[in-house]
């Protein structure tokens, strides 16, 4: 063996070695905070958090109780009559896990509440919102953990209605359009390019590899950052202005999404044909914002001025609505009901505390909304279907 071969071997030697300390740390040290592996899902179950709002933000409880039940999810753990309840799941991303509000006050736990008390107590509602999950992410959790029997405090049962909190996850991720056409679960039969293959690479070594996982996972958490989805709290007294954009620019800037729709429609085909497929009741639910178009009843500050990322909040409004119309459409002409969440919750900073999480009051009015309309479908699919109150469908 040359030298040159010998410094070689003992360059890559020393990679590889350095690689497996590396490993081994993560495990020991930060495996149990890793919610995401690739593409895999990993909840943590019998889970009590404790967070300080030490930054004071308003409208968040100075000390937030986070707790997660046998089964990863908030809420109430499955009771020995499950079957003869009428099972409820939210799923979305972080506006609907609300990570910093406390339990009791989430706006899933105000609507569980609601409707126990219309229903005389027959309502099992757990959340199962992930903090940054997407449509892709929903049809995950749908396929690990809420179809599959793989976790017996289910009781051999499927919920009655899922509850998807769709919009702000979706917006310019080509990611997603990739990762739908690889997975062998969600195939669409489409031709894969080199790119999209590695990646695909990248993320089944991440399945079993906690350091690339970590690694995957800080990316995506500087991405949510600079799209403005991380919780980063917002005082629109002192936002910076955004710049001034005028018609044709912005119609140009909206058109670009166009590319996103289509696959964000196919993945809402994807949620549909799973839930309808094991007799679950799917509804939509659209995405509201802080910036929109007009001021902020609270403060009088322009929101449709602010800075959004190189834009105003106006054009992001407008390009985020985009994807909500996506899901009006799909969801009329699917007949899927669609809470219109995004109409009906006004742009005020009374109740977010950034661009799209909501305070405590936030919830409380997110809660009425959501009440208001869910309680009509729950009360006719117990009237239509009482047999679903007692078994429900097989996984």
């Amino acid at each position: 063996m040359t030298e040159r071969q010998k410094n070689v071997l003992a360059a890559l030697t020393g990679i590889l070695v350095s690689l497996a300390l590396a490993e081994l740390f993560v495990s020991l040290f930060y495996s149990n905070d890793i919610r995401v592996m690739g593409d895999t899902i990993r909840l943590r179950t019998n889970l009590v958090q404790e967070i300080h709002n030490r930054q004071g933000i308003p409208g968040l409880d100075p000390v937030i109780v986070h707790r997660k039940n046998s089964l990863g999810f908030r809420g109430p753990d499955p009771p020995a009559d499950l079957p003869d309840r009428y099972r409820i799941l939210t799923v979305g991303g972080s506006t609907t896990e609300s990570y910093y509000i406390s339990d009791g006050k989430t706006w899933p736990d105000l609507v569980a509440a609601g409707l126990n008390q219309k229903f005389a107590d027959r309502i099992w509602l757990n959340n199962a919102g992930l903090d940054g999950h997407s449509t892709f992410g929903h049809l995950i959790l749908l396929r690990d953990y809420v179809l599959r029997d793989i976790q017996p405090e289910l009781q051999h049962t499927v919920p009655n209605l899922i509850l998807f909190f769709i919009g702000a996850n979706e917006v310019g991720r080509r990611d997603l359009r990739a990762r739908l056409m690889i997975d062998p679960r969600f195939q669409t039969g489409e031709d894969i390019d080199w790119a999209i293959l590695l990646k695909s690479l990248l993320f089944k070594v991440a399945d079993h590899s906690d350091l690339v996982s970590l690694g995957i996972n800080l990316f995506r958490g500087y991405r949510d950052r600079h799209m403005g989805l991380a919780h980063q709290p917002v005082d629109v007294t002192r936002a910076p202005r955004g710049p001034e954009i005028g018609p044709e620019q912005q119609r140009r800037y909206i058109a670009r999404h166009e590319e996103y729709l289509a696959p964000l429609r196919e993945r809402l085909a994807h949620l549909l044909t799973l839930t309808r497929r094991q007799g679950i009741q799917p509804v939509f639910m659209t995405q509201p914002a802080l910036f929109g178009c007009g001021k902020d009843p609270l403060t009088g500050v322009d929101l449709g001025s602010m800075a959004q990322g190189g834009i105003n909040g106006c054009l992001k409004w407008r390009v985020l609505d985009a994807y909500n119309d996506a899901v009006r459409e799909f969801g009329s002409r699917q007949r899927v009901p669609v809470i219109d969440l995004a109409r009906e919750l006004p742009h005020s900073s009374e109740y977010f505390y950034d661009n799209y999480h909501f305070n405590t009051a936030g919830t409380r009015r997110v809660a009425d909304i959501v009440l208001t309309q869910l309680a009509p479908l729950v009360a006719d699919g117990l009237r239509k279907n009482p047999a679903a109150v007692s078994g429900g469908g097989t996984p």
